[in-house]
């Protein structure tokens, strides 16, 4: 019994989405906007910028101009977030930043399509 639960807890840990992984602040954002190439999908816009650190990292936007309810706003942030949870394994292991801003469709999307809309535009970067 034991050993299935620490399997199990490797198999979460794997797939955390840990403070180390997101951007930090509006200068993290700025450098990836500056210096990164933009990819647009119909829910989302990715920009990443590659980098010579270690950590794979991430950030989401959800502007009040899109989202004017907070309820959808932190929607589209959670969709996004836990994309990027269930698919970190599966992006190249070079290190680099990405900045992800939602867009109003989102909202009429369901996990798994938000995933497979984010998978394609990492497969089209190379990521």
């Amino acid at each position: 019994m034991h050993g299935s639960n620490s399997k199990s807890s490797i198999a979460r840990k794997r797939l955390l989405f840990p403070k180390s992984r997101r951007l930090p602040s509006s200068s993290s954002f700025q450098s990836v906007f500056s210096n990164g190439v933009e990819i647009a999908g119909r829910a989302m816009v990715v920009w990443v910028s590659r980098k010579a650190d270690c950590e794979r990292r991430m950030g989401v936007i959800a502007t009040k101009r899109t989202f004017k309810n907070a309820v959808d706003r932190n929607r589209a942030k959670r969709l996004i977030r836990e994309s990027f949870r269930l698919l970190q394994d599966k992006f190249s292991k070079e290190p680099w930043d990405m900045v992800i801003l939602a867009r109003r469709r989102i909202l009429s999307m369901k996990q798994q399509d938000v995933q497979r809309e984010m998978r394609s535009i990492c497969r089209r970067h190379g990521i």
